[in-house]
Parts: structure tokens; C-alpha cells; sequence
């Protein structure tokens, strides 16, 4: 997010305004939000819309940034400490009612709308860069050997979440995060 969006954000009627539109995600995906059902749920004119963002696809892609946040783990100095912090923070993302719908509707729309996708990738790359962050401080710290594969190791921690979510309709939970972190510590113990 550039500052010029961080200042944005920070304006009260901008917030309003992409709350509603992650309210109408939640609630009926991406076909929900239009200018008129955004405009009647922040009870703002469709014009106010307009000028603060110059298409639809632009406006959804950032309130799906509002409502799923980047997730930056702190050093814990533990790979397992660390990861079940993401993972919670992951999992109370999805917790929000409606959040698999919205993810899922990004995902949909990322086949048609070019800057949706663009979004989603760049969604999913600054995800796994904080996810990538754990695992390149746990090589330093000697927990995994530094020829280990961050990223299909980080595929395999992060991708169960969203499809239990998505996929799957269910509840990604601590049951989840703790099946999770047992093939972690398995491959950290076979390294």
C-alpha cells in the first residue's frame, strides 16, 4: 500500500466506504458490489465513489486489502512459535463471517478482471513473503538446513487455511494450526 492509499484509508468516509464494500463481499461475493449497492450501504453518492476510485475492480481490490490485512510475524526465535502466530492470524481472518466468500470471489473474478488478479497476485506474493520472512530466520537460526526449499515448504503451511476455508466450507481452526505445525517440526527434525 503506498502512502498516498494509507492516507486514503485513514479518511473516515474511505473506511466507511470499504467496509461496506467488504460487508457486500461477505455477505454476496463480488457480484453484490456495485456502485449503487456501495453507494446505498456507506450512504454516500455514486459520485463520491467515482472520484475516489476510478473502477470497480480498483475499489474491491482495495477493500479485500482492507479486510485481509498483511500478516508481518514478529522474531520469536522459533520457527513453530512463529508460524502458529501467523496461522492464528491467518485463521481469524477467516473467522470473519463471509470471508471465504470474499476470498473466493477474488479468486473467480481474478480469471476475468486483469486487475483483480493483479491484486490476488500481489495479495498472495506479500502473504508469503511474511511466511517466506519465518522460514529464511529459522535457516539463519540453524532450524532447517539452508538448502531447504522455503517456498514449497511455505506452500504446504500456508495453502491448508484458505482451502479448508474455501475449499472446503469449513472452519480452518486451532486443530488445523496444530496439524500444520507437527509436518513443520517433522521436517525440521528429518534435516
Amino acid at each position: 500500500m503506498t502512502a498516498e492509499q494509507a492516507d486514503q484509508v485513514a479518511d473516515p468516509l474511505t473506511l466507511k466506504i470499504l467496509e461496506a464494500v467488504v460487508a457486500l463481499m461477505r455477505d454476496g461475493g463480488i457480484s453484490a458490489v456495485t456502485t449503487g449497492s456501495v453507494a446505498a450501504a456507506a450512504s454516500v453518492s455514486k459520485a463520491t465513489i467515482y472520484r475516489r476510485w476510478p473502477s470497480m475492480s480498483k475499489l474491491v481490490a482495495e477493500a479485500a486489502a482492507h479486510a485481509f490485512p498483511e500478516v508481518t510475524v514478529p522474531d520469536l526465535g522459533d520457527v513453530v512459535a512463529e508460524l502458529r502466530w501467523f496461522l492464528t492470524e491467518r485463521i481469524r481472518q477467516y473467522a470473519e463471517p463471509g470471508s471465504a466468500r470474499l476470498v473466493a470471489s477474488l479468486i473467480g473474478a481474478s480469471v476475468s478482471d486483469d486487475h483483480v488478479q493483479a491484486f490476488f497476485r500481489s495479495w498472495v506474493a506479500a502473504q508469503s513473503q511474511s511466511s517466506r520472512a519465518v522460514f529464511e530466520r529459522a535457516v539463519a537460526r540453524g532450524e532447517f538446513p539452508a538448502d531447504l526449499d522455503i517456498d514449497d515448504l511455505r506452500t504446504v503451511m500456508s495453502a491448508p487455511v484458505m482451502f479448508r476455508a474455501v475449499a472446503e466450507d469449513g472452519v480452518p481452526d486451532e486443530a488445523l494450526v496444530e496439524t500444520v505445525l507437527a509436518m513443520v517440526r517433522a521436517v525440521r527434525a528429518s534435516a
